[in-house]
């Protein structure tokens, strides 16, 4: 990176609405979200946002991609660490004493070892549908060395009942599914857990509880099954798509030899995943 194109990069970053909405694109990972989701979700106006938006993307910091009538944003992961590296490259003046500093971590577990059994959050924001169907899909394929998790950020109160039946009919136990919002998992003295996967986008982008134990995070994004519309056999038909496209990534998530694995290793492993999967089903069931 040359001092031009870092002078466009903190240019572009020097607005609180254009930071706050790449703060909130990174956070979405891969997904992005659609400009109107953006607008709606930061209370921005559209207009003001487009003008952002081409800002950023001149800059660098968000690429486009057309999904029929709607644009999805997505931000350039790699740009903090495009960023670092232009700020260190001179760093202290060339002294050899001090020309490699040791990187430091964000938090002293960013390099601790997970021991199972692992316990493994599915976060949406109702906490009906697909948080219900991860959870159970977890333990079971886990087979006990992993334990399954699900909550949301607003539960609506109970568990779909066509998520239910999904599970029912693909052989899993359904006893003991309850409604929970995620601050029972971040209260003092809750069990840390170990791995947290967002299942929906209005989950990932919002302000997350501070979880004991720092867990590993990963934005798994799919489209809403309770939205389907039609004949019971199509809403039945959207659950069992979404059951097997979580199935798909809890296989590969409890295949990981996470006891070799530093957190940010998985991190990125769990990415992978889901982007393998996204190509596989051709971002049928991607929320966009």
């Amino acid at each position: 990176m040359n001092e031009a194109a870092a002078i466009a990069l903190f240019a572009a970053l020097a607005h609180p609405q254009r930071l706050t909405a790449f703060r909130l694109l990174m956070r979405c990972g891969v997904d992005g979200l659609a400009a109107g989701d953006l607008a709606q979700r930061l209370a921005i106006n559209p207009s003001a946002l487009s003008f952002h938006l081409k800002d950023m993307e001149a800059a660098g910091l968000v690429c486009p991609r057309r999904v029929g009538r709607r644009i999805i944003y997505r931000a350039d992961l790699s740009i903090g660490g495009k960023l670092a590296a232009f700020l260190q490259r001179d760093c202290c003046a060339g002294l050899a004493a001090f020309s490699s500093l040791p990187d430091v971590p964000a938090h002293p577990q960013d390099h601790a070892m997970l021991t199972p059994p692992y316990r493994v959050l599915v976060l949406c924001t109702g906490y009906s549908a697909r948080s219900v169907l991860g959870e159970r899909l977890v333990s079971s394929l886990g087979d006990g060395t992993f334990i399954g998790l699900s909550a949301g950020s607003s539960p609506k109160g109970m568990p779909n009942p066509l998520a239910v039946a999904t599970l029912r009919a693909n052989g899993h136990d359904v006893d003991g599914l309850r409604s929970k919002s995620w601050d029972e998992f971040a209260v003092p003295g809750a069990p840390p857990v170990d791995i947290i996967i967002t299942v929906c986008d209005q989950a990932a982008g919002e302000a997350c509880p501070v979880w004991p134990g720092h867990p590993v995070s990963a934005h798994w994004g799919l489209a809403d099954p309770s939205d389907a519309e039609g004949e019971q056999a199509d809403k039945l038909a959207a659950f069992e798509t979404t059951y097997h496209c979580l199935r798909r990534r809890i296989e590969a998530l409890v295949a990981l030899p996470l006891h070799t694995m530093e957190p940010m290793t998985i991190r990125a492993a769990l990415q992978s995943i889901h982007e393998e999967a996204l190509k596989q089903e051709g971002d049928v069931n991607v929320t966009v």
